[in-house]
């Protein structure tokens, strides 16, 4: 399913960044595919645990969200497109929250890495030994800027970025997780860093450094409280404002990015524009602005990816105020929710299950700044992003949280001699 959803090797074999108009077989039929197994989960999962598995699985919080992108497409100007969009999102809904409850946390947290491993191993494979298809060639019809820069089994160096990002910083930190020899996870988190540095996305770069931050106070939490982290995160974020005001070009110029961040703030300036036509409920879900900003957008910057390169921007210019409120509330209430409950989780293998969610939702949060794709579902790196949410809004501190039973020998009471059963012979 992360594979369908994430088109992991399609663009090996038809990349349109080299042909924009190649015929695609795959992609004519990869909505179906997702789909098809969105429907077979289910029935696995109704069929192995029972109807109210499914009901107890779903995330209540994200219903409203999905209400509304399932009816955006009655004021939207791509009706069909909308739809289309908006059943796959809760297909992938229904199917990979029971999924993961049936699961289990652990082990669904333990195959998505997985995934990653095997997507930055192959990827890395490519970019060594088959350059023409793993990196950009320079050829391009769009992004030819991007010559030499790995891009693996995406068309895009930031389809790849991302997933190195999250290999990179799990494989570290969380090695226990993939329960294999130390030599794979070695050579997972050795292909995972040269992902993540040959891609050359500065989005990906800064996306690790936020993971390395969020781990940083959790960590700190578990030590200290949450007074400690509330401290240490004021003041880490105190201090990052004064050194970003006083260095701010030369930040850039590390990342290697200009202070327009690549001529995205043009992009979002247009972007306002047009979310002001329709400011509550938007242009209709992953319609990212409709028709003609898209058009408008491609002819006046030439970029690969369609929309305003920003998933906050999107998401208003898909379903306004509301949606963005029915979609980022809940998952802002649910990082809350584990990061004040974290400390009193019993099991090591739970702990790390949920700090390695929260990283990666953490981190896309962040990369959404400048990028479009951490929480759209058929996005380079969305399905993983969505797969570490639902982990999240799954977890419940009472059924994890509770009083440890003292280990202190209780007294027993003395019965009276009276009260003793005598067998009489």
């Amino acid at each position: 399913m992360v594979v369908a959803y994430g088109s992991i090797g399609r663009d090996v074999f038809f990349n349109r960044l080299n042909d924009p108009n190649i015929d695609d077989p795959i992609g004519a039929v990869l909505v179906y595919i997702r789909f098809g197994l969105c429907a077979l989960t289910v029935m696995i999962v109704v069929m192995t645990t029972g109807l109210a598995a499914i009901r107890n699985a779903l995330p209540l919080a994200l219903l409203p969200y999905l209400v509304l992108a399932m009816v955006s497409f009655v004021w939207a100007d791509d009706t069909k497109g909308v739809l289309r969009a908006a059943i796959i999102l809760t297909a992938l809904y229904f199917a990979m929250s029971p999924l993961i409850l049936r699961l289990g946390r652990e082990k669904a947290m333990m195959l998505l890495v997985h995934v990653i491993a095997v997507v930055v191993i192959l990827s890395t494979l490519l970019a060594v030994f088959l350059p023409s298809i793993g990196t950009h060639t320079g050829e391009e019809m769009v992004q030819a800027s991007h010559g030499g820069r790995w891009r693996g089994l995406f068309s895009h160096k930031n389809g790849l970025g991302p997933w190195g990002a999250f290999g990179t910083i799990i494989f570290l930190f969380y090695p226990g997780m993939m329960r294999v020899p130390r030599l794979y996870t070695f050579v997972a988190l050795v292909c995972a860093a040269a992902c993540l540095i040959f891609s050359g996305s500065a989005t990906s770069l800064i996306g690790a450094v936020t993971m390395l931050i969020a781990l940083a106070l959790l960590r700190i939490n578990r030590a200290g409280g949450p007074l400690v982290t509330l401290v240490a995160f004021v003041g880490g974020l105190f201090a990052g404002v004064i050194l970003l005001t006083l260095f701010y070009d030369q930040f850039f110029g590390l990342i290697g990015r200009d202070s327009s961040f690549t001529g995205r703030t043009e992009i979002w300036e247009i972007a306002i524009e047009y979310i002001k036509l329709s400011p509550i409920l938007g242009h209709g879900y992953q319609s990212l602005g409709g028709p003609t900003f898209l058009e408008f957008v491609a002819s006046y910057a030439q970029q690969a990816i369609q929309g305003p390169e920003s998933l906050y921007l999107a998401s208003l210019l898909d379903l306004g105020i509301v949606g963005f409120t029915l979609f980022f509330l809940p998952i802002v209430m649910a990082l809350v929710r584990v990061a004040a409950n974290l400390r009193a989780v019993r099991s090591n293998g739970e702990r790390d299950t949920l700090e390695a969610a929260f990283l990666i939702v953490t981190s896309a949060l962040f990369m959404g700044i400048t990028e479009t794709t951490p929480f759209v579902c058929t996005g380079f790196d969305g399905v993983v992003c969505f797969v570490a949410l639902f982990v999240i809004l799954q977890f419940d501190p009472r059924s994890n949280v509770g009083r440890v039973r003292s280990t202190a020998a209780a007294p027993v009471a003395r019965r009276s001699p009276t009260t003793l059963n005598v067998r009489t012979v």
